[in-house]
């Protein structure tokens, strides 16, 4: 007998439920969503070039770390500043980077600045904060 059958055969019916469970999961495997903890991290990485990668709203610092380091892209990258529930930036200081952290933006900023002795900001960073 030969032809198309009407009715969804029940492998393909799992098949969908499993990829759709696993596209849903997938932003929580990932920690690219805040978690609901009360304490969400980030982490900016730097490399010797001048490229650098954040990450925010981690579940741990390690992931944020982790993550940082891998947006940055190069070998050589160097995680400068770890924060949770506040903001980290970073400072180009001529020579050197220089990481800082704050519980806002313009407060990560001065820190990152008044540790290299003046520059400029290379990026900056803030996680939500959990309410």
């Amino acid at each position: 007998m030969t032809g198309k059958s009407t009715t969804a055969h029940p492998y393909r019916r799992i098949t969908r439920l499993v990829l759709g469970a696993a596209i849903l999961a997938a932003p929580l495997a990932t920690g690219s969503v805040a978690q609901a903890s009360s304490t969400n991290y980030g982490a900016i990485a730097v490399s010797s070039r001048g490229a650098w990668g954040w990450a925010v709203d981690y579940a741990t610092s390690s992931l944020a770390e982790s993550w940082a380091r891998s947006r940055c892209g190069h070998s050589d990258c160097t995680v400068l500043v770890s924060f949770s529930n506040s903001c980290g930036a970073v400072a180009d200081g001529g020579r050197k980077y220089y990481g800082g952290h704050g519980s806002t933006r313009a407060a990560a900023e001065r820190n990152a600045l008044a540790r290299a002795g003046g520059g400029s900001i290379l990026t900056w960073a803030c996680t939500t904060r959990p309410y």
